[in-house]
């Protein structure tokens, strides 16, 4: 498990080149496994400044940090499906917005 080439606390956070020297994982697979970890073992694997840590209770600013970035990837990631759909309706010939149906009556409250 990746995890176990992983270390404790940002001062000893290493790269993915570092893990794939350790490890012998192709650095698509170590990239996979780190999301696996994440998902589906619950290990709270972080990457900042170039290397992955698992956070100690000091590393708390590091958490804070990654975690708004994670909020503002998932933000852009919905504004371009958003207008990606919006073109995909347009190519359709549908209304812009999914709500707008034609001859759908549409209330108001």
């Amino acid at each position: 498990m990746i995890e176990e080439y992983i270390p404790k606390g940002y001062n000893n956070r290493v790269s993915r080149g570092y893990l794939h020297e350790l490890s012998g994982i192709p650095d698509r697979q170590i990239r996979k496994e780190i999301a696996d970890a994440v998902e589906t073992r619950g290990v709270l694997i972080i990457s900042a400044d170039g290397g992955y840590f698992i956070p100690d209770k000091q590393d708390g600013l590091y958490v804070d940090m990654y975690c708004a970035q994670e909020r503002q990837r998932s933000r852009t990631q919905a504004a371009k499906s958003r207008k990606l759909k919006r073109l995909a309706r347009a190519w359709a010939g549908l209304p812009e917005d999914e709500r707008e149906i034609p001859g759908q009556l549409r209330m108001e409250w």
